[in-house]
Protein backbone atom coordinates (compact mmCIF):
# COMPACT_ATOMS: atom_id res chain seq x y z
CA UNK A 1 0.00 0.00 0.00
CA UNK A 2 1.50 3.32 -1.04
CA UNK A 3 0.76 6.03 1.57
CA UNK A 4 0.01 9.76 0.39
CA UNK A 5 1.89 11.82 2.79
CA UNK A 6 0.34 14.75 1.48
CA UNK A 7 -2.41 14.27 3.61
CA UNK A 8 -0.75 15.38 6.55
CA UNK A 9 -1.10 19.24 7.15
CA UNK A 10 2.51 19.65 8.23
CA UNK A 11 4.69 20.37 5.87
CA UNK A 12 6.86 17.81 5.22
CA UNK A 13 10.57 19.97 5.93
CA UNK A 14 9.45 20.27 9.12
CA UNK A 15 8.81 16.79 10.18
CA UNK A 16 11.61 14.88 12.45
CA UNK A 17 12.94 11.27 11.33
CA UNK A 18 11.72 10.48 14.45
CA UNK A 19 8.07 11.68 14.03
CA UNK A 20 7.90 10.57 10.29
CA UNK A 21 8.35 7.35 11.49
CA UNK A 22 5.88 7.40 14.22
CA UNK A 23 3.35 8.53 11.27
CA UNK A 24 4.35 5.45 9.09
CA UNK A 25 3.87 2.79 11.90
CA UNK A 26 0.56 4.45 12.45
CA UNK A 27 -0.69 4.38 8.64
CA UNK A 28 0.84 0.98 8.57
CA UNK A 29 -1.21 -0.32 11.57
CA UNK A 30 -4.30 1.05 10.13
CA UNK A 31 -3.93 0.07 6.61
CA UNK A 32 -3.51 -4.08 7.73
CA UNK A 33 -6.50 -5.10 8.98
CA UNK A 34 -8.29 -5.14 12.54
CA UNK A 35 -9.94 -1.87 14.25
CA UNK A 36 -7.50 0.23 16.03
CA UNK A 37 -8.83 0.73 19.81
CA UNK A 38 -7.19 3.96 21.69
CA UNK A 39 -7.23 2.54 25.66
CA UNK A 40 -7.63 5.70 27.94
CA UNK A 41 -4.70 3.21 30.29
CA UNK A 42 -2.79 1.28 27.55
CA UNK A 43 -3.15 3.30 24.52
CA UNK A 44 -3.24 0.99 21.06
CA UNK A 45 -1.12 -1.60 22.86
CA UNK A 46 -3.73 -4.10 23.21
CA UNK A 47 -4.74 -3.23 19.30
CA UNK A 48 -1.36 -3.71 18.30
CA UNK A 49 -0.78 -6.75 20.88
CA UNK A 50 -4.22 -8.29 19.17
CA UNK A 51 -3.49 -7.57 15.36
CA UNK A 52 -0.24 -9.43 15.84
CA UNK A 53 -0.94 -12.41 17.78
CA UNK A 54 -3.65 -12.64 14.77
CA UNK A 55 -1.35 -13.04 12.24
CA UNK A 56 0.72 -15.76 13.84
CA UNK A 57 -2.47 -18.05 14.87
CA UNK A 58 -3.63 -17.51 11.16
CA UNK A 59 0.35 -18.50 9.84
CA UNK A 60 0.38 -21.67 12.59
CA UNK A 61 -3.35 -22.41 11.17
CA UNK A 62 -2.40 -22.05 7.77
CA UNK A 63 0.60 -24.64 8.24
CA UNK A 64 -1.53 -27.48 9.83
CA UNK A 65 -4.04 -27.13 7.35
CA UNK A 66 -1.57 -27.17 4.50
CA UNK A 67 0.72 -29.84 5.98
CA UNK A 68 3.49 -28.63 3.70
CA UNK A 69 6.74 -29.65 5.35
CA UNK A 70 8.69 -28.58 2.35
CA UNK A 71 8.35 -25.75 2.61
CA UNK A 72 8.81 -25.34 6.60
CA UNK A 73 11.79 -22.90 6.32
CA UNK A 74 9.89 -20.13 4.30
CA UNK A 75 7.09 -20.46 7.03
CA UNK A 76 9.95 -20.02 9.93
CA UNK A 77 11.10 -17.30 8.17
CA UNK A 78 7.84 -15.79 7.95
CA UNK A 79 7.18 -16.19 11.32
CA UNK A 80 9.97 -14.84 12.22
CA UNK A 81 9.46 -11.39 10.04
CA UNK A 82 6.08 -11.21 12.46
CA UNK A 83 7.48 -11.71 15.13
CA UNK A 84 9.73 -8.92 14.83
CA UNK A 85 7.51 -6.57 13.85
CA UNK A 86 5.15 -7.08 16.70
CA UNK A 87 7.89 -6.55 18.83
CA UNK A 88 8.87 -3.42 17.62
CA UNK A 89 5.36 -2.04 16.72
CA UNK A 90 4.61 -2.97 20.85
CA UNK A 91 8.16 -0.66 21.85
CA UNK A 92 7.03 1.97 19.55
CA UNK A 93 3.76 2.33 21.36
CA UNK A 94 5.55 1.99 24.28
CA UNK A 95 7.30 5.00 23.30
CA UNK A 96 4.97 7.16 22.42
CA UNK A 97 2.02 6.41 24.44
CA UNK A 98 1.36 7.51 28.32
CA UNK A 99 1.82 5.04 30.66
CA UNK A 100 1.10 6.63 33.81
CA UNK A 101 -1.78 6.88 34.41
CA UNK A 102 -3.14 5.21 37.37
CA UNK A 103 -5.97 2.08 36.71
CA UNK A 104 -8.55 2.65 39.89
CA UNK A 105 -9.06 -0.28 41.69
CA UNK A 106 -12.64 -2.08 42.96
CA UNK A 107 -12.12 -4.75 45.97
CA UNK A 108 -14.75 -6.18 48.08
CA UNK A 109 -14.63 -4.83 51.36
CA UNK A 110 -14.33 -5.11 54.39
CA UNK A 111 -10.35 -6.44 53.83
CA UNK A 112 -7.45 -5.77 55.83
CA UNK A 113 -5.85 -4.05 53.14
CA UNK A 114 -7.08 -0.56 50.93
CA UNK A 115 -5.58 -1.04 47.64
CA UNK A 116 -6.73 2.18 45.71
CA UNK A 117 -5.48 2.22 42.50
CA UNK A 118 -2.67 0.03 39.76
CA UNK A 119 0.10 1.49 38.51
CA UNK A 120 1.68 0.21 34.78
CA UNK A 121 5.59 -0.81 35.54
CA UNK A 122 6.62 -2.53 32.01
CA UNK A 123 4.98 -3.44 28.82
CA UNK A 124 6.74 -5.11 26.06
CA UNK A 125 5.38 -7.90 23.96
CA UNK A 126 3.67 -10.15 25.31
CA UNK A 127 4.26 -9.28 29.11
CA UNK A 128 2.34 -5.95 30.74
CA UNK A 129 3.48 -5.49 34.37
CA UNK A 130 1.20 -4.28 37.29
CA UNK A 131 1.87 -2.51 40.41
CA UNK A 132 -0.78 -3.02 43.43
CA UNK A 133 0.08 -0.09 46.05
CA UNK A 134 -1.57 -1.23 49.35
CA UNK A 135 -1.88 -0.18 52.71
CA UNK A 136 -2.60 -1.92 55.35
CA UNK A 137 -5.50 -1.85 57.69
CA UNK A 138 -4.78 -4.11 60.21
CA UNK A 139 -1.62 -5.81 61.33
CA UNK A 140 -0.02 -8.45 59.06
CA UNK A 141 2.30 -10.95 60.29
CA UNK A 142 3.80 -11.98 56.95
CA UNK A 143 3.16 -10.08 53.95
CA UNK A 144 4.91 -12.81 51.74
CA UNK A 145 1.77 -14.99 52.17
CA UNK A 146 -0.38 -12.68 50.11
CA UNK A 147 -1.56 -13.20 46.68
CA UNK A 148 -4.44 -11.33 45.35
CA UNK A 149 -6.56 -12.36 42.23
CA UNK A 150 -7.49 -9.60 40.22
CA UNK A 151 -9.16 -9.21 36.73
CA UNK A 152 -9.96 -6.45 34.01
CA UNK A 153 -13.50 -4.65 33.79
CA UNK A 154 -14.84 -2.88 30.95
CA UNK A 155 -17.30 0.84 31.32
CA UNK A 156 -20.26 -1.66 32.39
CA UNK A 157 -18.61 -3.80 35.10
CA UNK A 158 -18.18 -6.38 32.28
CA UNK A 159 -15.19 -8.75 33.02
CA UNK A 160 -12.71 -9.01 30.24
CA UNK A 161 -11.78 -12.60 28.90
CA UNK A 162 -8.85 -13.96 30.16
CA UNK A 163 -7.93 -11.45 32.38
CA UNK A 164 -7.86 -12.95 35.59
CA UNK A 165 -4.56 -13.04 37.15
CA UNK A 166 -2.78 -13.31 40.44
CA UNK A 167 -0.38 -10.49 42.21
CA UNK A 168 2.15 -11.26 45.14
CA UNK A 169 4.99 -9.93 46.88
CA UNK A 170 7.71 -12.35 48.03
CA UNK A 171 9.62 -9.67 50.73
CA UNK A 172 8.88 -10.88 54.20
CA UNK A 173 7.46 -8.52 56.62
CA UNK A 174 5.26 -7.46 59.31
CA UNK A 175 2.70 -5.10 58.33
CA UNK A 176 1.06 -2.54 60.57
CA UNK A 177 -1.80 -0.21 60.19
CA UNK A 178 -1.16 2.51 58.06
CA UNK A 179 2.57 0.68 56.44
CA UNK A 180 2.78 0.76 52.49
CA UNK A 181 3.98 -1.57 50.27
CA UNK A 182 3.17 -2.96 47.04
CA UNK A 183 2.18 -6.27 44.51
CA UNK A 184 2.77 -7.17 41.36
CA UNK A 185 0.63 -8.99 39.01
CA UNK A 186 1.39 -9.45 35.61
CA UNK A 187 -0.87 -9.75 31.89
CA UNK A 188 0.35 -11.87 29.22
CA UNK A 189 -0.57 -11.65 25.40
CA UNK A 190 -3.82 -14.05 25.64
CA UNK A 191 -4.83 -11.00 28.43
CA UNK A 192 -3.52 -8.07 26.56
CA UNK A 193 -5.10 -8.86 23.17
CA UNK A 194 -8.70 -8.32 25.52
CA UNK A 195 -7.64 -4.83 27.28
CA UNK A 196 -8.69 -2.59 24.79
CA UNK A 197 -12.30 -2.02 27.28
CA UNK A 198 -10.19 -1.58 30.41
CA UNK A 199 -11.99 1.02 32.38
CA UNK A 200 -11.01 -0.53 35.81
CA UNK A 201 -9.47 -3.69 37.62
CA UNK A 202 -11.97 -5.77 40.33
CA UNK A 203 -9.65 -8.21 43.29
CA UNK A 204 -11.87 -10.91 42.87
CA UNK A 205 -10.03 -12.21 46.53
CA UNK A 206 -7.02 -11.56 48.55
CA UNK A 207 -5.86 -15.00 49.56
CA UNK A 208 -3.15 -15.77 52.47
CA UNK A 209 -4.61 -13.85 55.32
CA UNK A 210 -5.23 -15.61 58.52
Amino acid sequence: MLFNLNFFPIPMKTLSIQSLAVIVMTLALFSCGGAIKKNPYLGRIPSVEKKYHGQIIELVEGIERSGDIANSLAYMNEFDRIEYEWENAINQEVRITNLSKAIPVEYPGPLPVRIPEAIIEHVSRGNLVLRFNIEAMDTIEDSRSLRMVFEALDKEGNPLNKTISVANNFDQKRLLPGNEWSLTGIWETEAIINLEDLDQIRVIRLEGMP
